[in-house]
């Protein structure tokens, strides 16, 4: 009888430990699965705010960074010329005829040319350390870092050229793009305002004297472009 006993106990212990064995399992599995959806709801929170933050960066238009960044990076250029030897240069771009392409076929076909000139510019800009960013407008900026001034005027010839080849579709039309450039380069007694003054009074040049070409401004640091008396 007592041996009788000692098994239906054993046997009882064993249903026991059995059942609190798989309530264990199923409170692991179901812990598990609660933290796999965490993780992922995490990880989707992550990418959102990527997004978001990225996309905070960027001109929602063109896709070029907005002008907030563009401030906050020439700011950065400007502090890392004040503190070493570096030379980095600005190169300001502005549309040619851009408000007769609004006026005579409309905004829509306006944000087009925007569009395929952004994407002209980034196909030259390749270094990941440089910066397109559209400044306002019609007018975008391009930062070009470790690059002075007689580089950058390579380059924004070479993105003269490539948005000469820009041809968007307005009906029957094909628009052809032209835009004018204005290169300065930074030095370490600037602010902000003076070099985009230099860039900009360069860009004014190239405007006045026939446009779809590239002016320097000056041929050293700090140097501002005289204008002829002409274009006063």
């Amino acid at each position: 009888a007592d041996t009788v006993q000692v098994r239906s106990a054993s046997a009882r212990l064993l249903r026991i430990v059995d059942e609190a064995t798989e309530q264990v399992q199923e409170q692991k599995a179901t812990t598990e699965k609660r933290i796999r959806s965490l993780s992922e709801m995490v990880r989707g929170l992550h990418e959102e705010l990527d997004q978001v933050k990225e996309e905070a960066l960027e001109d929602a238009l063109t896709g070029l960074y907005n002008r907030k960044s563009f401030d906050d990076r020439l700011e950065n250029e400007l502090r890392k010329a004040r503190l070493a030897p570096y030379q980095f240069s600005l190169v300001m771009i502005d549309l040619d005829h851009f408000k007769a392409v609004n006026d005579t076929y409309g905004h829509v076909i306006g944000d087009r040319v925007l569009q395929a000139c952004g994407k002209a510019l980034q196909e030259v800009v390749l270094r990941r350390s440089d910066f397109c960013a559209r400044y306002g407008g019609e007018e975008m900026a391009v930062i070009l870092a470790d690059c002075p001034g007689f580089g950058a005027a390579k380059v924004a010839e070479n993105l003269r050229k490539s948005i000469c080849g820009v041809r968007v579709k307005a009906g029957k039309k094909e628009i052809e793009v032209t835009a004018s450039f204005g290169v300065a380069e930074g030095c370490d007694e600037d602010l902000a305002e003076d070099l985009i003054e230099r860039a900009d009074a360069a860009l004014y040049v190239a405007k006045r004297s026939g446009r779809n070409k590239v002016v320097v401004a000056g041929e050293g640091e700090g140097r501002s472009v005289a204008l002829p008396d002409s274009l006063l």
